[in-house]
């Protein structure tokens, strides 16, 4: 079994309502419960990092069942996904994490077959990074022969648009303790205050932790939510698709 660390401190500001962005509701639950629904259930604990103020709004909103068994990490600024994973491995109790994004639906893909591919990967790698080739990527990863990641590219910070690329799928198995202690040293050195964990593997890698790409072939598994306007553009498809 695994950790299940789920940064989810975003505000929300460009999605309908006054909930956290984790809380807004899809399809009659939290967007959160969605994306950590192929992880959860084999996860021995569920670690939530939230903004301190938001913490009684998740307790009032989570199933039961999920509150049983999280605990919540407080993330006093949204600064970036990086201090987020940092803060939240501090709390995480098993040997192998895996971290995802509390508005990544395509999480909620996850196979057992798949879970257990990369369990089995995580066993040679401090960070393993699922990964799916696909058209029009939102930001994307050059990858080598080896499965090493050479870089990442982000569109809304000036990257070119490419017409297909590899994506990431927002979820990451990490070596517990061998990630934290590099992120917590990665931060006090570079003083970054919107820290993108993807942009820390190349470092991670110069560190000695091994970083390996997986591919795990389904498109469904790179959907995150990043507007109302995307939220209600998957609500469409989906339903249309059942």
């Amino acid at each position: 079994m695994y950790s299940l660390l789920v940064a989810a401190a975003g505000l929300g500001t460009r999605m309908a309502g006054n909930l956290p962005k984790a809380l807004v509701p899809y399809r009659g639950r939290p967007l959160i419960e969605a994306s950590i629904a192929g992880l959860v259930s084999s996860a021995a604990e569920v670690v939530i990092v939230a903004r301190p103020e938001a913490v009684p709004q998740f307790e009032q909103h989570l199933s039961s069942d999920l509150l049983r068994k999280s605990r919540f990490v407080v993330q006093d600024e949204a600064a970036g996904t990086s201090w987020a994973v940092a803060l939240g491995l501090r709390e995480c109790r098993r040997p192998r994490t895996f971290a995802m994004w509390a508005d990544h639906v395509g999480g909620g893909h996850f196979t057992s077959t798949q879970t257990a591919d990369l369990l089995a990967r995580g066993r040679e790698s401090d960070i393993v990074v699922p990964v799916v080739y696909r058209k029009d990527p939102y930001a994307y990863l050059e990858i080598d022969a080896d499965g090493s990641i050479s870089a990442f590219w982000e569109t809304r910070r000036g990257a070119a648009r490419v017409v297909s690329g590899w994506s990431d799928c927002g979820t990451f198995l990490l070596a517990t303790k061998r990630v934290q202690g590099f992120l917590e040293g990665y931060l006090a050195e570079n003083d970054e205050s919107d820290a993108n964990f993807l942009h820390c593997f190349a470092s991670a890698a110069k560190q000695g932790l091994t970083v390996r790409a997986v591919d795990v072939g389904d498109p469904e598994l790179t959907v995150g939510i990043n507007s109302q306007e995307d939220l209600l553009a998957y609500c469409a498809r989906t339903q249309s698709e059942n």
